[in-house]
């Protein structure tokens, strides 16, 4: 995580300071809606920045927080919708055309994907 700090700081300096983590019992239940594990390096994500991540755009409006991903998964059936791929997960949502997924069909670790919605 410390990479990614440097890294990330020097596009957006106060990143590292405003970012507001996710408790563990919000990123439960967002595994619980998945319906997979989540990996060690998102939960380490999500604890640093996923409430709040002032600075970091994804681009096209979408979001990180996970309380944007939570109800995004509470109010669409993603899979049978067709908005990510099987054997992906969203973890970054409302994007005009596209959905940011850790996509887990390698066996390895997860690669990031972004993906068109229907």
């Amino acid at each position: 995580m410390q990479r990614f700090w440097d890294y990330a700081s020097t596009y957006a300096p106060r990143l590292r300071y405003d970012a507001r983590g996710a408790d563990e019992a919000t990123i439960d239940r967002l595994e619980g809606l998945v319906g997979r594990e989540l990996p060690a390096s998102y939960r380490q994500f999500l604890t640093s920045m996923g409430v709040d991540s002032p600075g970091l755009d994804i681009g096209w409006d979408a979001t990180t927080s996970i309380w944007k991903v939570i109800e995004y998964y509470e109010n669409h059936d993603v899979i049978s919708d067709g908005w990510i791929p099987p054997d992906s997960i969203a973890i970054g949502v409302g994007g005009r055309d596209f959905e940011v997924c850790l996509d887990f069909s390698t066996g390895e670790e997860p690669r990031v994907i972004f993906t068109e919605g229907t």
